[in-house]
């Protein structure tokens, strides 16, 4: 249990270390607390501590604590004044920590005009945080006509990274806007600004509105006049959104010509990403036929574009095929039954941890390396053809992205951070059902345990989980963050608890989303098997995630089936698989058995009688 009276002695100690303390019991067990304004009361004087590296903790603290906080206003109101603290590092985590807690904020659209005045402040890293921060947070302004002429209007701003980041949002933010259109004649407008940064953002932004524009042919012709222009970056960077839009392009014929077209372009970087525009489109080519020797046949065809791509490089800049030409070698090899399979395999995993080697996103990149070999493992299991084309249809989306992922080399530094922000994708499972059967699941749950000691946490987590949705690639990095600290907030840190602390700290280190969001889903399967307690005697059994969840699959047929069943029968699984039952169950065999091969007498009936008594007790016993 929180001893909450030592906490706030803490908070009220002389000594910086003890203060230190209680900003982190206050940050890992708010959401436990009995009385929380007396708890927030301490929280809130600590963001203004006089020592510098209290206030940075606290500081750090508030956003894994902000959705349990009653006084949000002034939590927000603490952010804001810590972005102007005099340490340098407290003003970048406050600046940092807004986006995370907006959705949480009541009076959303103060809190915007708050975002859009750091975008003025005079430092750089704030203004561009700030800036980044709109992105993010513009699908939960109520007033989003006003919040769309902000962008606009900041798009003039005499800040630079600024304008960039504002211009960045325009392609985010088109999704939220009612008025599409007069957004759309917005985005055009910018394709022909006389700035050459704001053309170059302006074709990041086309691409990440594409899907969703009215005009999808004249965002291409905008796309392919830009491949053209006077500017080598903007030029290569209109190329690198090509193979987005196709996919959403209507005529594809004509866009397919363009891209050959392409081919033959001046600017070799042009050249290089028609190729992979092309061998990208191959790809979906191949996931889009029903004839099985078609689709190996543009699958062919995408690694001969690949190929070409590769041949394209420039010194100094990044190839997008770099990671997708080995792998897609790789998996053509596998499916085709090649018995150079492996080998293509393990080359592959050579070059690609070789391109990774040399990008500022690393450790980033080597992941997305990792789960990409377990597609290629996935793809060796037997598949249908139907299958095949679903487990393709991922791995095209997942190198597409850390192709983009990986060229850090770009010259816009906004848009390249706001990249590898974004983090490894989710794709290869359809991620809506897995949410959905989270939300089904934690309900349930909540429902059954109306009543005992195990209500708190399990409504606490599907009062979580409801609010989840598959909108921003963060977002969802949050959502696994906030479930945790509510899960470790409940679950009392005593001994008897400790392994299942582990667990839940697993989630937090897992790159793989997919794999975080299956992890959840059988943490709360297993909730109503298992004795949760908020007393002394806690007794949490251990959870164990197996090995069953592929970055690349078909969700929830990939799991167990004891993981799928109902909460009965997981009962009934566990209870046949567990120690005592099987030893009960073996000595009642070997004393069965004994008397086939020895004569029957009394001792014999009796041994056998015992035999299966001690069968039964302990079976019930073990059941209970």
């Amino acid at each position: 249990m929180v001893d909450e009276a030592e906490i706030h002695r803490l908070a009220n100690s002389a000594d910086m270390k003890e203060r230190i303390k209680a900003v982190c019991q206050l940050r890992d067990n708010f959401a436990s607390f009995s009385d929380k304004d007396a708890a927030w009361s301490d929280f809130h004087r600590l963001t203004q501590d006089a020592d510098s590296f209290v206030r940075l903790m606290a500081a750090s603290a508030l956003r894994y604590a902000f959705s349990d906080i009653h006084d949000k206003d002034t939590a927000w109101s603490d952010l804001i004044r810590l972005t102007r603290d005099e340490n340098e590092d407290t003003r970048s985590i406050a600046v940092s920590g807004l986006a995370p807690v907006f959705s949480d904020i009541h009076d959303k659209d103060t809190a915007w005009s708050d975002l859009i005045q750091l975008t003025q402040d005079e430092n750089e890293d704030t203004q561009s945080t700030a800036a980044y921060a709109l992105t993010r947070v513009f699908q939960h302004v109520p007033n989003k006509d006003a919040a769309w002429s902000d962008l606009i209007r900041l798009i003039q701003d005499e800040i630079e990274n600024t304008r960039l980041m504002a211009a960045y949002a325009l392609g985010s933010a088109f999704l939220h806007l009612p008025d599409k259109d007069t957004a759309w004649s917005d985005l055009h407008r910018l394709t022909q600004d006389e700035n050459e940064d704001m053309r170059s953002i302006a074709a990041y932004a086309l691409g990440s509105a594409f899907l969703h524009l009215p005009d999808k042919d004249t965002a291409w012709s905008d796309l392919i006049r830009l491949t053209n222009d006077g500017n080598k970056e903007v030029r290569r960077d209109a190329a690198s959104v090509l193979s987005y839009a196709f996919l959403y392009i209507s005529d594809k014929d004509t866009a397919w010509s363009d891209l050959h077209q392409l081919t033959l372009n001046g600017d070799k970087e042009v050249r290089m990403y028609a190729y992979h525009s092309l061998g990208s489109a191959s790809v979906y080519k191949a996931t889009e036929t029903e004839d099985e020797d078609k689709f190996r046949d543009e699958l062919k065809k995408a690694i001969d574009y690949f190929e070409n791509s590769s041949r394209e490089s420039v010194d100094g800049s990044y190839n997008p095929a770099r990671f997708c030409l080995p792998f897609y070698r790789s998996y053509y090899a596998i499916i085709s039954k090649q018995q150079e399979a492996e080998a293509e395999a393990t080359k592959y995993l050579d070059e690609a941890k070789n391109a990774a080697g040399g990008s500022e996103s690393k450790e980033i990149l080597l992941k997305a390396v990792e789960n990409l070999a377990n597609a290629l493992k996935e793809a060796q299991k037997p598949l249908d053809f139907g299958e095949t084309q679903e487990h393709l249809r991922a791995c095209r989306q997942y190198c597409d992205h850390t192709a983009e992922l990986a060229d850090s080399t770009r010259g816009k530094s906004p848009v390249a951070a706001a990249a590898i922000m974004r983090g490894i994708p989710i794709v290869g499972v359809k991620v809506k059902e897995i949410i959905a059967e989270i939300q089904e699941m934690a309900n349930e749950a909540c429902q059954e345990l109306q009543g005992t000691s195990k209500e708190e946490i399990a409504c606490a987590v599907n009062k979580e989980v409801q609010k989840w949705r598959v909108d921003d690639q963060e977002d969802m990095t949050w959502n696994i963050e906030k479930l945790i600290l509510i899960l470790k907030s409940k679950i009392p840190q005593i001994p008897q608890n400790e392994h299942i602390h582990e667990k839940i700290e697993k989630l937090r280190e897992e790159y793989d989303m997919v794999k975080q969001y299956d992890m959840v889903l059988l943490i709360i399967a297993l909730m109503p098997d298992k004795s949760v307690h908020i007393g002394d005697n806690v007794t949490i059994s251990d959870v164990t995630v197996g090995d069953n969840s592929q970055i690349i699959g078909k969700g929830n047929d990939n799991r167990n089936d004891s993981d799928n069943a109902p909460t009965s029968k997981k009962s009934l699984i566990k209870w046949i698989n567990s120690p005592a039952t099987i030893a009960a169950f073996i000595g009642f065999l070997c004393a069965e058995i004994g008397t086939y091969f020895y004569p029957v007498t009394y001792n014999h009936l009796i041994s056998v009688g015992i035999a299966s008594l001690v069968f039964i007790i302990v079976a019930i016993f073990n059941k209970e």
